[in-house]
C-alpha cells in the first residue's frame, strides 16, 4: 500500500511540475496574454458574483437591508462588466499597488539591515531592500506600461517555481520508494535465508 502511494505520489508530482513549469514559461513569454487571461478571469468571479448578490438581495428583499445588499450586487457586477470591456485597465492598477508595495517593501528592508546587528544579515537585507527599490522604480517610472509584462511575468515565476518544488517532491517520493523496494527486497531475502537455515537445520 505504501509504495503504490509513493509511487503514484512520484508520477504525479512529475507530471504536476512539469505542466507547471510548462505553464510559467509560456506566462514569462507572452506576459501581456497571462496578464489579460488573468484580468478576465477576475471580471468573470465579479460578474457571477455581483449576479448571485442580486438574486439573494431579491429572494429576501422583504428582509432588511435590501437596499445595500442590492447596492453591492449592482457595484460588484458593474465593477465585472468594466473590467471585461476594459482590458488593462485593472491590469494597470494592480501593477501601480505591486509598485507601491515593492517600494515600501525595500525601504523597511532597508530600515531592518541598517537595524541588523549581525554583519552578514545586515549585508543581505540591505542588498535584498536595493533590489527591491530598483524593482519598484523601474514599476513606478514605466507606468502604465509596465503593467503590460510586470504581472505576467511575476505569475510565470510563480508557476514555474511551484512546478520546481512540484517535481523535486515527486523525485523525493520516487527516491523513497526506491528505498521502500531495497527494504522490502532484503527483507524478503533474509526471510528466504531463514527459511533455508531452518530446512538445512532438520536434514
Amino acid at each position: 500500500m505504501a509504495l503504490t502511494l509513493f509511487s503514484a505520489g512520484a508520477r504525479l508530482g512529475r507530471k504536476a511540475g512539469f505542466i507547471f513549469m510548462a505553464l510559467g514559461v509560456i506566462a514569462i513569454a507572452m506576459p501581456w496574454l497571462t496578464g489579460l487571461a488573468l484580468e478576465w478571469l477576475l471580471a468573470l468571479i465579479l460578474t457571477f458574483a455581483g449576479i448571485a448578490q442580486l438574486s439573494v438581495a431579491f429572494q429576501y428583499r422583504h428582509v432588511s437591508g435590501f437596499g445595500m445588499r442590492a447596492l453591492l450586487g449592482v457595484v460588484t457586477l458593474l465593477g465585472g462588466l468594466y473590467l471585461w470591456l476594459n482590458p488593462g485597465v485593472g491590469l494597470a492598477i494592480t501593477t501601480l499597488f505591486l509598485g507601491l508595495y515593492f517600494f515600501l517593501d525595500g525601504l523597511g528592508t532597508l530600515m531592518l539591515g541598517r537595524q541588523t546587528r549581525d554583519p552578514s544579515q545586515g549585508r543581505l537585507a540591505l542588498l535584498n531592500g536595493v533590489i527591491t527599490l530598483g524593482l519598484a522604480l523601474i514599476i513606478l517610472l514605466q507606468w502604465p506600461e509596465s503593467s503590460r509584462y510586470v504581472v505576467g511575468i511575476l505569475i510565470g515565476i510563480k508557476l514555474l517555481l511551484v512546478g520546481i518544488m512540484l517535481y523535486v517532491a515527486g523525485g523525493v517520493a520516487a527516491k523513497a520508494e526506491s528505498q521502500l523496494n531495497a527494504m522490502a527486497e532484503e527483507q524478503r531475502f533474509a526471510e528466504a535465508k531463514e527459511v533455508r537455515d531452518e530446512d538445512e537445520g532438520r536434514n
